[in-house]
C-alpha cells in the first residue's frame, strides 16, 4: 500500500514536543495581541484620537448648520493640552466664578461671520465618558462660540440642553 497523500507530514525539527510555536498562530508580543491581519470584513476599532477628531468635525458641522450669521465659517483646531495649563488651573482655583470651560477650549471671532475654535483633546477626553464625547465636544464648542460672540448658548441653539 502507498502512503496516504492527505496524512500530515512528520515533524522535521529535532525540538522536543511542547517547545516552539504553535502551528497557525503567531506570538503575542508584550500583550499587544497576536500578529496577523484581520479577516476580511472585520473592521479595526477606531482609536481615541480618531473618535475625538470625528466628534470635533460633527460639532463644527452642527454649528455651521445652525444658520447663525456669526457662525457661517467655523474653523476648528485641536490641541493636545492648553498652553500654560498649570497657570490656568491656579487661576481657576483662585476665582470662584471662573469659567471652567476655558480648560476645554477657546474661540475667537474671525471677521463678521467666522469663528476660530480651538478644542483641547486631553482635558475633554479625560473628563467625559467615550459614549458622551460627541455631545460634550458640541457643548463646549457651542459655549465657547457663544462667549466669543457675546451671546447666550441658548440663543445660538435653542434646542441645546433640553431633553
Amino acid at each position: 500500500m502507498s502512503a496516504d497523500p492527505l496524512a500530515p507530514l512528520p515533524p522535521t525539527s529535532p525540538r522536543a514536543p511542547g517547545h516552539g510555536r504553535r502551528p497557525g498562530r503567531r506570538r503575542d508580543v508584550r500583550g499587544r495581541g497576536l500578529r496577523h491581519p484581520l479577516p476580511f470584513g472585520v473592521r479595526n476599532p477606531r482609536g481615541r484620537v480618531e473618535a475625538f477628531v470625528d466628534a470635533v468635525q460633527s460639532a463644527v458641522e452642527r454649528l455651521a448648520g445652525l444658520g447663525v450669521p456669526g457662525l457661517r465659517r467655523v474653523t476648528a483646531r485641536v490641541e493636545r493640552i492648553p498652553d500654560r495649563l498649570d497657570d490656568r488651573l491656579a487661576l481657576l482655583r483662585a476665582r470662584a466664578d471662573g469659567d471652567d470651560e476655558e480648560l476645554f477650549g477657546r474661540a475667537e471671532t474671525d471677521g463678521p461671520d467666522g469663528v476660530v475654535l480651538t478644542l483641547f483633546e486631553r482635558p475633554l477626553r479625560e473628563t467625559v465618558e467615550t459614549a458622551d464625547l460627541e455631545d460634550a465636544v458640541y457643548g463646549v464648542a457651542l459655549s465657547r462660540c457663544a462667549a466669543a460672540l457675546g451671546v447666550d448658548p441658548q440663543t445660538l441653539d435653542p434646542s441645546w440642553g433640553r431633553v
